[in-house]
């Protein structure tokens, strides 16, 4: 991550997370270790928080690749709550 790095909005990750989950839930392998009471969602926000997914964000006409972007302050908090509970 570098400091030129933008920080995705709540509805970027929400989109991000919710088209993720629909791929799992549609048969696509994850990209982190599933544990028993996963869900998509869960485990489409653990592959976001992992920086796990090739995704681009475009803004404008810039594109932004979201394993160089920053997280919303309520999605690091999350994140962290999820890997507590691991």
């Amino acid at each position: 991550m570098n400091d030129n790095s933008i920080i995705l909005s709540r509805y970027e990750v929400a989109r991000i997370i919710g088209l993720r989950a629909m791929q799992l839930d549609e048969g696509s392998m994850p990209f982190v270790l599933v544990l028993d009471n996963d869900n998509s969602l869960s485990i489409a926000t653990r592959e976001l928080g992992e920086r796990k997914l090739d995704v681009v964000v475009k803004r404008g006409e810039l594109y932004h690749k979201v394993s160089d972007a920053r997280f919303p302050k309520d999605l690091e908090v999350l994140l962290m709550t999820m890997k507590e509970t691991i």
